[in-house]
């Protein structure tokens, strides 16, 4: 008999599923990063519902780095004054205006990593007529690092009532092409494998490592790659 999924497991199931669908659909497609990051929230909220989806949530980035142990890894984050996710999946509705606007119980980082499962980046390396470079990706990388090293530390300090277990996502649709518009992925072959062993090399030590999912186109379609723990699975969505 199947061990019966948790909640939690269930919650990064259905986003697969969902982000799954964003990129068979937008693989091919040309547009703007407003236009693709419209597109994923579609694809989300399409399996959610609008109340538990939320685009670019506010982070004050003092209360992220009063947890958030300081590395090199996630320096490059702690200047200005707020952090935002691009797209985030809560546990049940919740306030996500601006921290300065939010309920009191929310103002804090921390307090409003609790109310999310998902934290998640976007990347497109189609939206311009530039590549993505490999540093562009282990930025997203890097913020969320600091997403889940402030989230396992603010979760015994806030005395959460319940645990509520985080899982970050970097959702990478390479659909580069040139002017000739024919498909030049930047990840495909072993690019993706060779990047994320050096930021493993890199990661804060205890802290979660995000699910990377890479579409790549394959022909008339596309495959996705699925990272878990910085490394490849032969799992695909």
């Amino acid at each position: 008999m199947s061990r019966t999924q948790t909640p939690f497991e269930r919650l990064c199931k259905r986003f697969e599923i969902a982000v799954g669908n964003f990129g068979r659909s937008c693989i091919d497609m040309r547009a703007n990063e407003k236009a693709f990051q419209a597109w994923y929230a579609a694809c989300v909220i399409q399996e959610f519902g609008l109340r538990r989806v939320y685009r670019e949530v506010h982070l004050a980035k003092p209360d992220l780095f009063e947890f958030a142990p300081a590395c090199s890894f996630t320096a490059p984050h702690k200047t200005g004054n707020e952090l935002f996710p691009d797209l985030s999946v809560s546990w049940e509705d919740v306030d996500a205006r601006s921290s300065n606007t939010r309920r009191s119980e929310l103002k804090h980082a921390g307090a409003m990593l609790m109310q999310f499962g998902i934290l998640s980046e976007l990347k497109v390396t189609g939206s311009t007529g530039v590549a993505t470079l490999p540093q562009q990706i282990e930025r997203d990388l890097s913020k969320l690092a600091v997403f889940a090293a402030a989230h396992k530390a603010a979760e015994p300090a806030l005395e959460a009532p319940r645990k509520r277990e985080l899982a970050t996502y970097l959702v990478v649709l390479d659909n580069f092409c040139g002017k000739d518009a024919v498909a030049k992925p930047r990840f495909g072959d072993d690019n993706m494998d060779r990047l994320l062993t050096e930021v493993a090399s890199e990661w804060p030590a205890g802290v979660t490592t995000p699910v990377v999912l890479l579409h790549c186109p394959a022909g008339p379609a596309s495959v996705t790659r699925v990272y878990r723990d910085l490394k490849p699975t032969e799992s695909s969505l």
